[in-house]
């Protein structure tokens, strides 16, 4: 009987250091690249915004890991940047704007003028099947630029529940796509 026990408790003690990390790799180490956004970005000088990072592993799946780098500023007397991301511009200059994550490393550059205006917002296309989704930035001038291929673009795939009018459920794969850009504190997401 007490061996019994004896292989209980062994058994309890894997099952917690498993289930909290006590085993298995280190964060950077499950993780293949990692991408910081948004990249090349202009802003106006006294803005205060968030760059965000994105882990991802060999099979593709995505991580939001922002909270969990280290953040760095080549020029923290034009931009200071915090623990989660949060920089904050003070005067005019180009810096760059770095993760790491265990031994991963990612970089952008981030360039703070006064005429730089700031953003609004941004606006995902809806695509045609067999077409690219688009992102627009929308600026507190009323000016727009593509800014496509300056975020992080990840897919996922998610089950949804639909009831119809007789109250029948059934369930659905769909796809959303999250366009990680920053600066505003947004995550943009297209499901279809």
């Amino acid at each position: 009987m007490r061996r019994i026990w004896k292989a209980l408790i062994l058994l309890l003690a894997c099952l917690v250091l498993t289930t909290c990390g006590g085993a298995g790799d280190p964060p950077s180490q499950q993780y293949q690249s990692l991408c910081v956004a948004p990249l090349d970005a202009n802003v106006r000088t006294g803005t205060n915004g968030i760059f965000v990072a994105i882990a991802f592993r060999a099979d593709g799946s995505a991580t939001d890991v922002t909270s969990a780098v280290d953040w760095s500023s080549s020029l923290p007397g034009t931009v200071s940047i915090g623990s989660v991301g949060r920089f904050n511009a003070t005067s005019a200059g180009s810096t760059t704007i770095s993760a790491k994550l265990g031994t991963l490393t990612a970089s952008t550059i981030l360039t703070v003028n006064d005429n730089s205006p700031n953003l609004a917002n941004v606006s995902l296309s809806l695509p045609l099947p067999g077409q690219p989704f688009q992102a627009i930035a929308h600026y507190d001038d009323g000016s727009i630029k593509d800014v496509t291929n300056n975020g992080i673009w990840v897919t996922t795939e998610e089950t949804v529940s639909l009831v119809d009018a007789s109250g029948k459920v059934t369930y659905q794969t769909v796809q959303s796509v999250s366009f990680y850009y920053g600066l505003n504190y947004n995550t943009y997401k297209v499901t279809h």
